[in-house]
């Protein structure tokens, strides 16, 4: 007899999901059942009586009153994330204000991008035209600047800006209300760049840290994307680590430390600064150029991957 149930939820702030990503959500929470010894019970139907324990497989990082409703408590209870506020869960977090007077979101948390600036690439993450203006005045000295939008992923929405008139022509397709709530991410651009990826998976008591190289592909336009990885992964059970090969790994990351905020293993800085975010999965990227190495945080991000009891294998998109 089953001791739960696996269902999907889709999030009301979730973008629509293109069908290879349904897919692998399926497979995931399939998945996901066989090994908890769960069984799958398809979408969640708020109407139906569940009898037994839920864990659920959502489509995009939850908010915590979104989360409370669903009766999620802790990282046992969802494959993915909760964030307090909706900018928790995007690369918005990983830099700074242009300065103390800046737009900025209620929850916006300045000594994050100060504890983390020394590990990411040179930028400012703004909410208001102003601002962004301010921000590429610093750059541009320097040379080209990336825009990102924050909430996109696998490399989309990202323009490269080399003057102040290629910045406006930008803005004027950013709406009002997605600067004030998201914002936009200015970065120094990178050339001829290696990326990295580097998380951490738990489901139960099984547990997988993995690292990786990145691929970029071109979309049905042309353009280049994010293409899967090509991960190494170590099992975790019970603090020791086995890698499947000849040698035996003893090995705690940093990032498996308690944090003083949450009760769980993750990101724990990101935890420390906004205060209500959970995670059973993380991913970040380091961005591996000539003369530079930077990392790029990515939120409280669900990093999708097909978990298996003996190994991992991951070839799909992620949010970047």
């Amino acid at each position: 007899m089953a001791n739960g149930t696996v269902v999907l939820y889709f999030s009301r702030f979730g973008k629509p999901l293109q069908t290879h990503h349904k897919v692998v959500l399926d497979l995931d929470a399939k998945a996901i059942a066989r090994i908890k010894g769960y069984k799958f019970g398809g979408p969640y139907d708020p109407e139906h009586n569940y009898s037994a324990p839920l864990f659920f497989v959502p489509d995009d990082t939850l908010l915590l009153d979104e989360a409370s409703r669903l009766g999620i408590r802790s990282p046992n209870d969802l494959y993915g994330g909760v964030v307090p506020y909706l900018f928790v869960k995007t690369k918005a977090i990983t830099h700074g204000l242009v300065d103390r007077d800046a737009e900025r979101p209620l929850g916006w948390s300045t000594a994050f991008a100060e504890r983390v600036h020394e590990i990411v690439l040179s930028g400012y993450t703004v909410f208001s035209n102003r601002d962004a203006q301010m921000a590429a005045r610093r750059m541009l000295a320097r040379g080209p600047i990336r825009l990102k939008k924050p909430l996109s992923a696998s490399g989309k929405d990202q323009t490269v800006v080399t003057s102040l008139n290629e910045l406006d022509a930008v803005l004027e397709k950013v709406s009002a209300d997605e600067m004030a709530a998201y914002g936009l991410v200015l970065e120094e651009n990178l050339r001829h760049v290696r990326t990295l990826s580097v998380g951490e998976v738990a489901v139960g008591n099984l547990r997988i840290s993995y690292y990786g190289t990145q691929r970029t592909v071109r979309d049905n336009e042309g353009r280049p994307v994010y293409g899967g990885s090509e991960l190494v992964c170590v099992c975790a059970a019970v603090g020791r680590f086995s890698m499947r090969s000849r040698r035996r790994l003893r090995y705690t990351p940093p990032w498996r430390q308690q944090d003083d905020t949450m009760r769980l293993r993750g990101n724990s800085t990101i935890s420390r600064h906004h205060a209500g975010t959970t995670m059973s999965l993380w991913e970040s990227a380091l961005t591996v150029g000539r003369d530079l190495v930077c990392s790029s945080l990515p939120g409280a991000s669900v990093a999708r991957a097909a978990p298996n009891s003996r190994h991992l294998r991951r070839s799909h998109g992620i949010h970047r």
